[in-house]
């Protein structure tokens, strides 16, 4: 039994009436009598979590009878494994939660012989045997991602074997590291799943609603000091200021948009007494994260003006086009802060005073700080 007397905080389960259903018992049961779970004590309230899509002790009971509550090995999940393995799950999930721990209670009166077995995790069914990579909490998903399947305290000295209907599944295993493997479950048999087969992915992955495991995106915004060709003759380096702003994970295959705001100048070359020119940058980049530092390829195309100081009373300036390739390197400071050097090469066109178009070879060096945004 899965229910509570009240409503409060936390999504509280309710119940309808359903049609009845056969069960099967392929066992020849050796005792008599009754035993009964219920979810909670009888002053407590029976809770439902977002991330699990329904109530956390009926998700632990399902995985305890799937095989997570096999401590024995032996293939079976009796009915004492399986109630002390939601009875555990249960109280360590609640316990922080708002409404406070909940301590699933039973009552057994039985007579006979040996224990009740509930499920049997047999070869002819269908299943996976995985053995993970390091200590943490196994989640298994559907193919969609969308739902949690079964949960798992693992460590890599024991196989988990798991009765699952056949399709396709991941697996993440949570501890030092965030890893995962994708996997599909035969009609017959089990499905091995050895450590090999796991691939440590990004730590910064969040629980938003509609969806487990979707990654937050990562917003940031941050100024550099820059060093710039001269785009005419006379001069060597303009330098200024660069302004950027990326968003990550939010397009696929770790493809980030990017913009970007640049000003230099030069105060004194030998075709000008003062220069400036000013530009806006969109593009897309590839980002690949190390933990120690993100590496970062971009592509930026762009729109740039050029001033010059008034010549015998004549304004002059002209406007055109620019591109940049970047590789940057940036380094975490903290949770929140960054360093970041890059480098860039590209071109820009433009149109001389009373003259045809000119390319220029553009190329650049910046040093700067950024702040990082989850989700803001």
């Amino acid at each position: 039994v899965d229910a509570c007397h009240s409503g409060v905080l936390i999504s509280n389960k309710g119940g309808r009436r359903v049609p009845g259903f056969d069960i099967r018992i392929a066992d020849s049961l050796a005792s008599d009598g009754y035993a009964i779970l219920t979810s909670s004590a009888d002053d407590e309230l029976s809770q439902e979590s977002e991330e699990i899509r329904g109530s956390f002790f009926t998700h632990y009971l399902v995985s305890a009878l799937r095989g997570a509550a096999d401590q024995s090995g032996d293939g079976g999940v009796t009915l004492s494994e399986a109630y002390q393995y939601a009875y555990a799950q249960t109280v360590a999930r609640t316990s922080r939660t708002v409404a406070g721990g909940q301590h699933p209670m039973y009552d057994f009166n039985l007579s006979g012989k040996g224990d009740v077995i509930l499920t049997r995790i047999q070869h002819k069914g269908s299943g996976v045997s995985l053995k993970v990579p390091l200590h943490g909490r196994l989640l298994i998903m559907d193919g969609g991602r969308e739902h949690l399947v079964a949960e798992i305290n693992a460590r890599p000295t024991k196989r988990v074997v798991l009765g699952l209907r056949p399709g396709r599944y991941w697996a993440y295993i949570l501890g030092d590291q965030t890893q995962q493997s994708r996997f599909e479950v035969r009609a017959k048999g089990l499905t091995r799943v050895d450590p090999p087969a796991f691939e440590t992915i990004e730590l910064e992955q969040g629980v938003p609603k509609g969806g487990l495991f979707k990654p937050r995106s990562r917003h940031s915004v941050g100024g550099a000091f820059l060093l710039r060709r001269w785009p005419l003759t006379g001069g060597d380096v303009s330098y200024g200021g660069a302004l950027h702003y990326r968003i990550d994970h939010l397009l696929p295959l770790h493809l980030s948009p990017a913009l970007r705001l640049m000003s230099t100048s030069a105060p004194d070359v030998a075709s000008s007494t003062g220069y400036v020119e000013m530009s806006a940058q969109l593009g897309l980049g590839w980002w690949i994260d190390l933990h120690t530092v993100i590496l970062r390829i971009e592509a930026l195309v762009g729109y740039e003006h050029l001033f010059q100081r008034p010549d015998q009373d004549r304004l002059r300036h002209s406007a055109g086009y620019t591109y940049t390739g970047l590789l940057s390197t940036q380094i975490p400071l903290g949770s929140v802060f960054s360093f970041t050097l890059t480098g860039g090469i590209g071109g820009r066109g433009f149109e001389l005073l009373r003259r045809d178009w000119v390319h220029r070879l553009d190329w650049q060096a910046l040093a700067g700080v950024g702040i990082v945004f989850q989700n803001f």
